[in-house]
């Protein structure tokens, strides 16, 4: 029998999940029940409608009367489900369309964050991760120009989220109408939330 050749063994020092708690995890109804009643009341005031009653997805006709409108939804994503918790992204879209085909990515308006939206969600993501084990890592904190998701485990997350996101909404929708060569007067956006 010839010699015998012990690879060295390398082991490397992981962060231990603890396992998933189905009971606190939020489910995709619950989160966008939980943004509905965050965004709700300045949609009301803004003119915007709901259009689906099992998602938070509203929309505002213009004043022209020729069919346009300014739309945005919540979309989903539990791409770790229990196990390293969702996360949700914030579309939207402006012109003679149909609201309900809004997902994907050339409708994500979070990319278009102003910088203090950007400072404020990199702190909110932070505080979540650091309240939160089982939430994975994010590929890259919020940038610019970049597909930004929110992160979640729980209900509160989302809450949070919602908070943060709220007095920024009129802004983004104004940006996303400029964009698209729409005039904001035509919407009437309220620009204080509160």
């Amino acid at each position: 029998m010839g010699p015998v050749i012990w690879w060295p063994l390398t082991i490397r020092r992981q962060r231990v999940r603890p396992p998933p708690n189905m009971s606190t995890f939020a489910k995709a109804a619950e989160v966008h029940r939980a943004l509905v009643a965050t965004f709700s009341p300045w949609c009301k005031r803004a003119g915007f409608k709901r259009i689906s009653s099992g998602r938070c997805a509203y929309a505002k006709p213009s004043k022209d009367g020729l069919g346009t409108i300014v739309a945005f939804e919540v979309q989903c994503s539990s791409f770790g489900g229990a196990e390293h918790g969702g996360m949700f992204a914030l579309n939207a879209g402006a012109g003679v369309m149909d609201p309900r085909y809004l997902s994907g990515p050339h409708a994500r308006v979070l990319k278009y964050c102003p910088a203090e939206l950007l400072a404020l969600a990199r702190s909110t993501e932070a505080s979540i991760l650091a309240s939160e084990p089982r939430l994975a890592k994010p590929r890259c904190s919020w940038e610019a120009e970049t597909d930004n998701w929110c992160q979640y485990y729980e209900v509160n997350h989302v809450r949070q989220w919602g908070e943060v996101l709220l007095p920024f909404l009129p802004g983004l929708l104004n940006e996303l109408l400029i964009r698209a060569g729409l005039s904001t007067h035509e919407f009437e956006l309220l620009t204080s939330p509160a």
